[in-house]
């Protein structure tokens, strides 16, 4: 299995679904090949996000990011995120920070109930950039 998928496997499980009212339910999730053709539902799903460095751990102030939900597109700055889109609807997930390597990915808890998905978004070192008399 590859570290990425790996990766969103781990994210899914700890997605913790709450049901409209005050009961937790915790429930299996996938990530998405395509929208819905569906409504969404009057429950959200909340992504509270951390972007962090790959090889050590550490957050990235210097992260970007887009988000971009049926809602709309969400952008955000820095080492952390928050925010809400309708249940049973698709996140497309882009973040990016000088000297690393992009992080695209399309998220969907497929439940309709509200749900909080904390995430760590680790950001893999693009390398040493080699530069040659050709290259100038």
């Amino acid at each position: 299995m590859s570290t990425s998928k790996a990766f969103m496997l781990a994210i899914a499980l700890m997605i913790i679904l709450v049901g409209c009212g005050p009961r937790l339910r915790s429930v299996e999730t996938r990530e998405a090949d395509q929208p819905l053709e569906s409504e969404p539902s009057q429950c959200t799903h909340t992504i509270k996000g951390k972007v962090t460095d790959k090889s050590n751990g550490r957050e990235i102030p210097n992260a970007r990011g887009v988000v971009v939900t049926v809602t709309g597109t969400f952008k955000f700055e820095g080492s952390t995120f928050e925010l809400r889109f309708p249940a049973m609807s698709v996140a497309d997930l882009r973040v990016e920070a000088p000297g690393y390597k992009p992080f695209s990915r399309q998220l969907k808890a497929h439940y309709e109930r509200n749900a909080a998905l904390k995430i760590e978004i680790r950001l893999e070192p693009a390398g040493p950039v080699e530069v040659t008399p050709q290259s100038l």
